[in-house]
């Protein structure tokens, strides 16, 4: 391998012989050739500068220019935004206010509905207590018809009783079938 990288560096370097150890030589030749190779090189270099320079720059400005626009859009979609929320909370502080202003109007609402539902149901229960009060009254006046009847029965078996002691067998059955008698001429006219 170290003789093809010889032949190679002596075929490359030309006639002249390298020293025993060494790569390259610097002899005249290799450093002209280095001085066009870099003359073309800053030449290339002058030329694109020249030829590219306008369209980067142009590029360039357009790019700083699109950036710029897109802060100027920031900076006022950020102040039409300040603005949308002040208008905001000077609605929401308008909304609390009417809230408020709804909130009494409704508890108004609310207690004088309630006095009148008080006044309503006051009325109904006095309604209620006077028919209570008439329907006592008329069962206080059904109680003592009762207990009359109850009185004109218990006087009736206490007379009986009476006439019962009183009464020989014979009245009795006399006076038992008087009873039957007249009762059975009430059943046949009714």
């Amino acid at each position: 391998m170290n003789k093809v990288l010889n032949e190679i560096i002596i075929l490359s370097a030309g006639s002249a012989e390298l020293p025993k150890g060494s790569i390259i030589s610097f002899d005249s030749e290799l450093v002209k050739n280095l001085l066009i190779i870099w003359f073309n090189v800053i030449v290339l270099i002058v030329i694109l500068a020249f030829i590219l320079y306008k369209p980067v720059r142009r590029y360039m400005d357009n790019r700083s220019q699109l950036i710029s626009n897109r802060l100027d859009h920031a900076r006022t979609t950020r102040d039409e935004a300040d603005n949308l929320k002040e208008q905001y909370e000077k609605k929401l502080s308008g909304i609390e206010k009417e809230r408020e202003e709804i909130l009494a109007q409704a508890h108004k609402r609310a207690m004088e509905r309630g006095e009148h539902i008080l006044k309503e149901s006051r009325k109904e229960a006095e309604n209620l207590y006077q028919q209570v009060m008439a329907e006592i009254e008329e069962e206080k006046e059904s109680i003592q018809e009762e207990m009359k009847r109850e009185l004109v029965e218990l006087s009736v078996l206490v007379a009986g009783r009476f006439v019962e002691e009183t009464l020989d067998e014979e009245t009795h059955n006399k006076l038992i079938d008087e009873a039957l008698a007249d009762w059975e001429e009430g059943l046949w006219l009714n």
